[in-house]
């Protein structure tokens, strides 16, 4: 694990530099101008709407902005992070290899601490964020009422659609 030994990589990362929302569009809009003069094409430049359109899901851009396709816990980048989240409260926690979400979900805190140690002071938690997780399952499989899940996501109700099923209800049929 990069970093210090004994502790989560995340944990050296420096902190980034917090501009808002319309600063980054910005930023993103001058350096791809930049890197388009630099080439003799336009093909690389974004336009500004194309800037706000990378930065809609602000909290996930600034999560993934300074992850900077590095695990969370190992620190290596694989060249494909997963999604990490905490099962009983749909938060996101940050983005690790596969090899470390798999060993996350195993390992408890007395084989190896720096697990423990992730699961109380994660990226999201760091940078302040609360991201909740809306991949695979997430309406039906750990969530116990599917109106909470799509209120706190932000998902629309499917209209004819009844999602105000516990998952009692939905286990009878």
């Amino acid at each position: 694990m990069s970093g210090f030994p004994g502790e989560p990589a995340c944990w050296s990362w420096s902190l980034p530099t917090v501009l808002s929302r319309e600063q980054e569009v910005d930023r993103l809009e001058e350096e791809s101008l930049r890197q388009a003069v630099k080439l003799g094409s336009m093909d690389h430049y974004l336009p500004p709407s194309a800037c706000r359109m990378l930065t809609r899901d602000w909290p996930a851009y600034l999560l993934n902005s300074w992850h900077d396709d590095r695990c969370a816990l190992c620190g290596i980048r694989p060249g494909h992070l997963v999604l990490d989240h905490e099962y009983s409260t749909g938060l996101v926690r940050g983005r690790l290899c596969g090899g470390c979400k798999v060993s996350e979900g195993k390992r408890f805190a007395e084989q190896d601490p720096v697990y423990q140690m992730y699961r109380e002071r994660h990226p999201a938690l760091i940078l302040g964020l609360r991201i909740y997780y809306v991949g695979r399952g997430w309406a039906e499989g750990w969530w116990n009422d599917v109106d909470t899940a799509r209120m706190l996501t932000g998902n629309p109700k499917k209209s004819g659609d009844s999602v105000t099923r516990t998952r009692e209800e939905r286990n009878r049929g």
